[in-house]
């Protein structure tokens, strides 16, 4: 970093950090046609400047209406202690992953997801699923700042805010003869939300992306060789024009 009072460079301070994880799940199964799986997930990031602690329940349940018909609904919390900077400084679309310190929290995100899948035989499967996520601490450049600041500390830059997600999703899997073909629709949308930009009104992110559509094809004519072919269709970016220079 570049010292703006003396006018002398010094090297960042170098930080070391632990992580311990520890999961438990299990399986639990209510009659021949109901089961939950509960779990929780718990995390410890930890270091001479900072100690944080995350514990992460998680929930999935199944109700099997018949062999063809499977109704399913999940609840999740995760914490992540990794952050995701994008930067456009420059026109140079550049991504980071910046770690959290004593002043960046950890993000974390509450996922509720419900769906429905249908078994039509061996060879066809049909699901449909919705989900939406809350995120919160999640990060971005502080106004007017950005990745060639170096009189400043690089968590300095950085502000925290809150974020959305929620889509629907249908996919198809079916196999014809040596094919395995498989189709997939998203709609979604994507928001970022901070105190310091976009006078604190939310915007779409820079990855929403509206539509989402893919096919994957494989073909295996033998247990020694298989052939791959996808294709992805994407809108685009979400982006600001100026209305005056």
């Amino acid at each position: 970093y570049f010292s703006e009072n003396t006018g002398v460079g010094t090297m960042p301070e170098k930080v070391r950090s632990n992580e311990v994880i520890f999961f438990v799940e299990d399986q639990i199964k209510l009659g021949g046609k109901f089961s939950l799986i509960p779990g929780v997930h718990f995390a410890n990031w930890f270091s001479r400047q900072f100690d944080y602690s995350s514990i992460q329940p998680r929930l999935r349940s199944e109700l099997a209406l018949s062999k063809k018909h499977l109704l399913y609904a999940s609840y999740a919390e995760m914490a992540q202690f990794l952050h995701l900077i994008t930067s456009n400084t420059y026109g140079l679309p550049q991504d980071f992953w910046v770690p959290s310190s004593s002043r960046i929290e950890p993000e974390e995100s509450y996922i509720s997801t419900v769906g429905y899948r249908y078994t039509a035989s061996s060879k066809l499967f049909v699901n449909v699923e919705g989900y939406h996520k809350d995120i919160r601490n999640t990060t971005t450049y502080d106004v007017g700042k950005n990745l060639f600041d170096n009189y400043i500390k690089w968590d300095d830059k950085i502000i925290q805010g809150r974020g959305e997600s929620y889509g629907v999703e249908a996919s198809v899997r079916t196999q014809l003869g040596r094919f395995n073909i498989t189709s997939a629709y998203t709609w979604s949308k994507t928001w970022r939300q901070f105190a310091a930009v976009n006078d604190g009104a939310r915007f779409p992110y820079r990855y929403d992306r509206r539509h989402n559509f893919r096919i994957a094809a494989l073909y295996q004519p033998s247990r020694n060789f298989d052939l791959t072919l996808n294709w992805l269709y994407m809108s685009g970016e979400a982006i600001t024009m100026p209305d005056q220079i």
